[in-house]
């Protein structure tokens, strides 16, 4: 189960709080609040409320998803909707992502709406190759 980022404590809390998960997480960009702010903007309401799992967020639900004796932190890291404007923060924050370790990690493959696709995905690529050569 993946919760949106921008959830507050009593939600996590309660997401958290839920019985027989394997997996629990969050649901969000790869980026900061701030560019999200900056993004805020540009037209697209992905990011609703601030759903990024940096600046914290991402270590709260990984806390929350460990507490639980056998359960296991995920991220589920949207790459859908994006304007090429929003390639240099994913660029940039793609790492920082994969830095909080969580035990499962998700993306789309190929998503929808996206102003250049192959550039996302080798973006991704390029920062999966790096991360798995670092663990």
């Amino acid at each position: 189960m993946v919760q949106q980022a921008h959830v507050d404590a009593d939600e996590l809390a309660a997401g958290a709080a839920v019985h027989h998960l394997d997996y629990y997480g969050v649901d969000g960009r790869p980026w900061t609040l701030e560019d999200y702010a900056k993004m805020s903007g540009l037209g697209s309401e992905e990011s609703g409320r601030g759903k990024v799992p940096l600046s914290g967020k991402g270590e709260v639900f990984i806390k929350s998803a460990r507490a639980v004796a056998g359960r296991r932190s995920f991220f589920l890291t949207e790459n859908h909707n994006l304007k090429a404007s929003m390639f240099e923060p994913l660029e940039r924050n793609y790492s920082r992502v994969l830095a909080l370790r969580p035990d499962l990690f998700t993306y789309n493959y190929y998503p929808r709406n996206v102003e250049s696709p192959d550039c996302v995905m080798e973006i991704i690529a390029r920062n999966l190759k790096v991360f798995a050569r670092s663990i």
